[in-house]
């Protein structure tokens, strides 16, 4: 008979587009099985076989995910696709979220399907497969993972159904259907995926990672599966987040070993399209998110033009096994780090080296901010892009040569057309020359612990070079958008130009040479910039990036305090931050200023609240805005109404008896985990671990409950 499999993808990574050939063939075994996945689909829009085990509405949304994750939705008909929706019952939640996803998928409206679903919530938080129908986890695993995808995200309604899931999870890490069945591998994948997207929203880390290592307890010897749709499943949900790629790679050789040599597997749609989901992601994905791990993240600029700094390397002592180089706008990133002390290392060509020291927590997202290089005193710094004239196109391979008194340095640029030459101080020629481009020079009188600009644009030896002209654009550093109302100050003419609505500028009437220029606009800092014009043609600025003007000596945090089953505000809550501390109002607002450090974290606690908090990194002080949303300790008909200690105060480490009274409104049985939080005086958690001791049942107990106690 026909078993309905019900499950859901939802893959969150960058994509990069392969070349699907629909009707030929492949080495690669994703071609091969997008060919044949590619030709199930009918005219009805759906992805269908006579031999498939799931409904077609399953096997359709997996099918179309796996074409929109490695972004090639044009090579199916994702009209047919709407169409076939539309004619599907849609009444339950898992249906309901298989809509939106793919919806949203396909620029389509979601409106009346959101409205439905949300009326599957229920007040404990879980949703059910009906309005009106019992909460359960499968359907609590499908609303999450839909409610992730909309304005529902950062809501209320998503911090309720999440305390509703780790309520519900097993002692051994899993999720199952229920409180009397074993945990599940499929079930458990779902979750996992489900919760991956909250991951630095709630406190879900130690969660997540016994979920994770649920799963890789069910991987047994040799990595067999009992079908190729778990063994995907499995890979779906640890591939993002472990940077340890043994851990699956014995799943994900077996897993290839299935195809078959149609590029199918099992002849079955939703077996195929899952299979291709989880190889795609296992080439594709780079940057993991390790739920006991952390992640690290920086931008780089020139201390002396506060422009960012491209193609800079970033050294991490202990090595974290892969090269960190900053892109185009001077930001990095670095995911899967283990808790550790690191030593960070910031290295290029002309600029003095600078290192820092960075302690890494489990489950920490930090933020370094910005971290300023400045260029050796003892060279000065020539650097820019060789481009075409016409074109505008980068030119590759071109020749820079510096001349000086002592000699001549040299430098090719890269694929991108950039250079970069370390030149003694003095007066200096500059050649730049490429195949097939008429050859152009400049001079200019550098300085030692400078940095000076060259970008020329070649012509082509036909070409007959344009009068020179400067142009570029102004933006917001943080934003990325153009400035208006910015202006370009010739410093020596003090003529000036203002950029347009898209902040590009274009300034004509200059001379050759070594020339200095000032970019300002209301309410950013000022940045200069030093250039070394040819005698014609057009030299591109490319883009300048203003800050924004913050004059602080220190930081202050300030924001608001939230419940996450209502969005109520918290009243009263201790918000503690280096030392400082301080009471939420009625509106859950605090304020702390004079924060000196520039590494701390943001903790916040009320009576009857699971600790949240939040790290920041800082470059320099700010303002800034820090809102936490903590988890009610009452999960779920769950509540903690008193904990009575042996005595009021106690001594540095004097052992601690303490006496906690839950109550349990439900009628299933609950398995508890007491956590205690260590504060000072001002209310700074400084500790925070299990409580352990508890007493065991009396001997009038019944069996079963000394059997839980032990277990």
């Amino acid at each position: 008979m026909d078993i309905t499999i019900r499950g859901l993808i939802l893959i969150l990574f960058c994509a990069f587009p392969f070349h699907l050939n629909a009707h030929g063939s492949s080495d690669t075994p994703l071609d091969k099985g997008f060919s044949w996945l590619h030709d199930q689909q009918l005219a009805d829009g759906s992805f269908q076989t006579p031999l498939d085990k799931v409904a077609p509405l399953a096997a359709t949304f997996e099918s179309a995910l796996a074409f929109s994750n490695s972004d090639q939705l044009e090579h199916i008909d994702v009209s047919a696709i709407d169409v076939f929706l539309s004619q599907q019952d849609l009444q339950q939640t898992e249906g309901l979220v298989r809509a939106i996803i793919l919806k949203l998928r396909m620029g389509l409206t979601i409106d009346s399907e959101i409205e439905s679903l949300m009326l599957h919530q229920n007040v404990d938080g879980g949703f059910g497969n009906r309005a009106g129908f019992d909460s359960t986890v499968y359907d609590s695993v499908f609303a999450l993972q839909g409610l992730a995808v909309t304005q529902y995200r950062n809501a209320p309604e998503s911090g309720r159904l999440i305390a509703y899931l780790i309520d519900q999870q097993n002692q051994d890490g899993g999720f199952s259907l229920d409180s009397g069945s074993p945990s599940s591998a499929y079930l458990t994948s779902l979750a996992l995926r489900a919760l991956q997207p909250y991951l630095y929203s709630y406190n879900i880390g130690e969660e997540m990672t016994l979920a994770r290592d649920y799963l890789y307890a069910q991987v047994q010897t040799g990595s067999d599966w009992p079908s190729d749709w778990e063994a995907a499943q499995f890979l779906l949900s640890v591939i993002p987040l472990t940077t340890d790629v043994s851990r699956y790679q014995n799943s994900l050789t077996w897993l290839v070993t299935q195809q078959l040599a149609n590029g199918s597997w099992q002849n079955d749609v939703y077996s195929t399209a899952l299979s291709l989901q989880a190889l795609y992601l296992a080439e594709n994905i780079t940057l993991p998110t390790a739920p006991d791990a952390a992640v690290v993240r920086g931008r780089v600029i020139d201390g002396a033009s506060t422009q960012p700094l491209i193609g800079i390397a970033v050294g991490f002592e202990p090595d974290v096994g892969e090269s960190v180089i900053t892109d185009a706008n001077g930001e990095f990133i670095v995911q899967g780090l283990q808790p550790n002390q690191y030593t960070l290392t910031y290295a290029s060509d002309g600029f003095l080296t600078a290192t820092q020291s960075l302690q890494v927590q489990a489950a920490q997202l930090v933020d370094l901010g910005t971290i300023s290089l400045t260029v050796a005193p003892t060279t000065a710094l020539l650097s820019g892009v060789v481009s075409d004239a016409t074109q505008g196109n980068p030119i590759a391979g071109a020749l820079v040569e510096a001349v000086i008194a002592a000699g001549s340095i040299q430098a090719v640029t890269d694929t991108s057309g950039k250079y970069s030459l370390a030149v003694d101080q003095g007066n200096t020629v500059i050649n730049v020359s490429a195949n097939g481009y008429r050859s152009i020079s400049a001079s200019a009188n550098l300085i030692a612990g400078s940095a000076i600009s060259f970008s020329p644009s070649l012509y082509l030896d036909a070409e007959e070079p344009q009068p020179l002209t400067l142009v570029g654009q102004v933006m917001d550093q943080v934003t990325l958008q153009p400035i208006s109302v910015a202006t370009v100050t010739h410093v020596a003419s003090s003529t000036s130009v203002s950029s347009d609505q898209t902040g590009q500028f274009s300034f004509s009437g200059l001379m050759a040479g070594e020339q200095s220029f000032e970019v300002s606009a209301p309410g950013y800092q000022t940045v200069g910039v030093s250039l070394v014009l040819p005698e014609d043609g057009v030299v591109d600025m490319g883009a300048i990036q203003l800050g924004a003007i913050e004059q602080v000596d220190t930081t202050t945090v300030s924001g608001y305090v939230f419940d996450a089953d209502s969005g109520a505000p918290i009243a009263g809550a201790t918000v503690a931050v280096d030392g400082f501390a301080a009471q939420t109002d009625q509106n859950g607002y605090y304020s702390i200023a004079g924060i000196t450090s520039l590494d701390f974290v943001v903790g916040a606690n009320a009576t009857g609240y699971v600790y949240g908090s939040s790290s920041v990194v800082l470059s320099q002080p700010k303002n800034l805005d820090v809102n936490i949303t903590l988890l009610r300790a009452n999960i779920s008909g769950l509540s903690l109404d008193a904990v009575v200690t042996d005595k009021p105060q106690y001594n540095a480490y004097e052992r601690v008896s303490f006496m906690a009274t839950l109550s349990n409104q439900t009628v299933r049985e609950r398995y508890v985990r007491l956590y205690v939080l260590i504060e000072d005086a001002l209310g700074q958690v400084i500790d925070r671990f299990p409580a352990t001791d508890i007493p065991a049942p009396s001997d009038t107990s019944d069996p079963e409950a000394i059997a839980h106690y032990e277990q």
